[in-house]
């Protein structure tokens, strides 16, 4: 008869015992085993915490979170920064414009129509103070075998710029360009302020030297005046150069002004003491020291003035009918550039630069035109270039 375990009721053979009481005692053993261990475990938390072990594990989360949110926020801010790097890069690139043919690539090209040149004609600028650039454009020039058009494309600090002229080629009757200087306010100061800081320095480097001398102040003075005539004599191109020697001159001169008032009016002191004023003032060459400085300021006023002058390009395009179709002139500013003199048309710029390629397109457009209009596809072989 077979029997079955009381436990499990598994069949069992003749006197076998069942091993589900050896299974229990075990997994009893394990459970009891794993509950002192979780106790001990707990024990030993409590007893670190007591201890105050447990700061460093709080420590360390702290730490962990914020290495976290400090790499999300140099990430952030590296984006950004890369961001506003390629903004820059972009308005730069698009301030400097200068591929690209105005038909077909900015403006299409109607049917049949044959660029023959193009120019860069003019930069625009316009600039915040007379020192900040803010908005630049390139101003192009194209003749083709239909139209003339003119396209300046740039940016300024809110976004891109486009200034597009253009007219049948046909209908223009002629064109006039004025080509001349005009003063920059921003390099005259900068001009002043550079020039000053030069002859404060030199001033100083005299009287720290010979402050108890004017004998050799007054020499230092004529040397300065040889070097400054000889360098004005012999730069005749660069007018930055030939402001420091005009600087320099007058530095000389403003030390022989200097050593005449010693002489003629102030106490003299030496390494022996106290020798009183001098008892006859040469009045006469004190007067000489004045009218030198008189002339030579006014000399470097001239030389700050030229070498604050930047090159202007007027140009007007007209039709058979008397009006401008390419109109080309800056915007004239009053007091200082602080204000936009809105009375007379404009291209809407504070200044219109003229470029390497100015003075050909002036030289060729003309001739170009008038080709095409009676010569038809000879002129247009002849000129193209493109």
């Amino acid at each position: 008869m077979a029997k079955f375990c009381t436990k499990c009721g598994r069949p069992l053979e003749e006197g076998e015992v069942c091993d589900c009481t050896k299974n229990q005692n075990t997994y009893n053993n394990a459970q009891g085993q794993g509950s002192q261990n979780f106790q001990n475990h707990t024990g030993q938390q409590n007893f670190n915490y007591q201890g105050g072990n447990n700061k460093s594990f709080e420590d360390k989360n702290l730490k962990d979170d914020f290495n976290y949110w400090q790499g999300k926020f140099q990430e952030k801010v590296g984006e950004s920064f890369k961001e506003k790097v390629n903004d820059y890069k972009k308005m730069n690139d698009e301030m400097n414009y200068s591929g690209g043919i105005i038909v077909p690539e900015i403006i299409a090209s109607s049917e049949g129509e044959i660029p023959v040149r193009q120019y860069d004609l003019t930069v625009f600028k316009n600039v915040f103070l007379g020192f900040f650039t803010y908005s630049k454009s390139i101003g192009k020039l194209l003749v083709t075998n239909k139209r003339v058009l003119f396209s300046a494309k740039g940016r300024n600090i809110n976004g891109t710029t486009n200034l597009q002229n253009e007219f049948n080629l046909n209908e223009i009757a002629g064109m006039s360009a004025s080509k001349n200087y005009i003063p920059h306010v921003g390099k005259f100061i900068l001009g002043l302020i550079l020039t000053s800081f030069i002859s404060s320095i030199l001033l100083g480097i005299n009287a720290r030297l010979f402050y108890d001398s004017p004998t050799a102040i007054k020499f230092s003075g004529f040397v300065f005046i040889a070097i400054g005539i000889l360098a004005s004599i012999l730069i005749k191109k660069n007018n930055f150069l030939s402001l420091l020697a005009a600087t320099v001159i007058l530095t000389g001169v403003t030390l022989l002004l200097g050593t005449g008032v010693i002489e003629s009016y102030l106490p003299i002191f030496s390494n022996y003491g106290y020798y009183g004023y001098y008892d006859t003032p040469d009045g006469f060459m004190f007067l000489i020291y004045i009218i030198l400085d008189i002339i030579f300021f006014v000399y470097y006023i001239i030389r700050l003035w030229v070498f604050s002058q930047i090159p202007n390009l007027t140009f007007y395009m007209d039709t058979r009918a008397k009006s401008s179709v390419i109109f080309i002139e800056r915007r004239k500013r009053r007091f200082l550039g602080l204000f936009v003199d809105n009375k007379s048309e404009n291209s809407g710029f504070d200044y219109v630069l003229p470029t390497p390629e100015t003075d050909l397109a002036l030289r060729e457009v003309g001739a170009i035109i008038s080709d095409i209009q009676t010569q038809g596809d000879y002129g247009i072989n002849k000129w193209k270039n493109i």
